[in-house]
């Protein structure tokens, strides 16, 4: 059972806080749902732009074969086409090459997030807490987080939407984490032994993010 007689300067401390997490949370969540929505777009817009160049190369080329005079209006004529081909073609390798840099890059945030739980996973085992370390027995359960992602990049470019946001999610809670976790790293141990009653609020906090953290990656199994 979890001592709710904390000290006035510790429940003030805590108050701010958990105030900050709030604030945190509600803008972590905006930054990655307009990060979400710009790699959308920008995907939508480069796919349609590349269908578009591949119709007209099939129109030119069509063209091209329909052209059986051979008069110097027509050579002219073949000529320009060709030059529009060569110039398509170039338009093409741009779009293919703007769409790999936005799969780099969503490479790069899903190992951004494995690194950021390999993080979490090594300063938790360092902690000492004054409870039963019962949030401690949650630790392995990050592993599956991990499998999921490596999973996601291996089967790269072909992440679906959901996929996406969820690890973006999943980014966001283990952020709140690393905050929680930071605030009292270290100090496991120099409360004085009349204060450790007022340190039990910290596990519940961090139970429940690890809860949170958990679910998501249930659900998207």
């Amino acid at each position: 059972m979890i001592n709710t007689n904390r000290c006035n300067t510790c429940g003030q401390c805590y108050d701010i806080f958990e105030n900050n997490i709030k604030i945190k949370k509600g803008d972590i969540e905006t930054i990655l749902r307009n990060l979400i929505e710009k790699y959308r777009k920008q995907l939508t817009e480069l796919q349609k732009a590349l269908e578009t160049l591949l119709k007209n190369i099939e129109q030119l080329e069509t063209e091209l074969k329909l052209l059986n005079i051979m008069n110097n209006q027509v050579k002219r004529r073949m000529n320009n086409l060709q030059e529009q081909i060569k110039q398509l073609q170039k338009d093409i390798k741009k779009v293919e090459e703007a769409l790999k840099k936005i799969g780099e890059d969503v490479v790069a945030e899903l190992k951004t997030i494995k690194d950021k739980i390999k993080n979490i996973q090594d300063r938790l085992k360092k902690l000492n807490f004054d409870t039963d370390n019962i949030a401690l027995l949650n630790i392995d359960k990050f592993n599956n987080i991990t499998n999921n992602l490596d999973d996601m990049e291996r089967r790269f470019p072909k992440i679906d939407n959901t996929s996406l946001n969820l690890a973006l999610s999943i980014e966001s809670d283990i952020d709140l984490l690393e905050s929680i976790i930071k605030s009292f790293e270290g100090n496991g141990t120099t409360f004085p032994q009349n204060a450790k009653a007022s340190t039990n609020w910290i596990e519940p906090d961090l139970l429940w993010l690890i809860n949170v953290v958990n679910w998501i990656n249930t659900v998207s199994g």
